[in-house]
């Protein structure tokens, strides 16, 4: 959530390089999630990078990831319209 809102507030305040790349960002806010130290949490976990847990894993936090960047989305566009 921190992190859509930073992204989401940093879309205004940034500066572009042509009017209609400035215009594209704002009117459709293309935000970039991602994730930070996954490897490190499946070695952690003793879980092989390229394995069915692996993926599966990732699966589950990207659908942790999309759910609640939609959610995030959607309050933000109720406010900004």
């Amino acid at each position: 959530r921190v992190f859509f809102l930073a992204q989401e507030i940093l879309v205004d305040y940034s500066s572009y390089p042509k009017k209609a790349i400035a215009q594209n960002s704002h009117d459709y806010r293309p935000l970039g999630l991602g994730y930070a130290n996954l490897g490190t949490l499946l070695m952690v976990l003793g879980i092989a990078y390229d394995s069915p847990e692996g993926r599966s894993m990732a699966a589950a936090l990207t659908a942790i990831l999309t759910g609640q960047a939609y959610r995030v989305s959607a309050e933000v566009a109720a406010h900004k319209g």
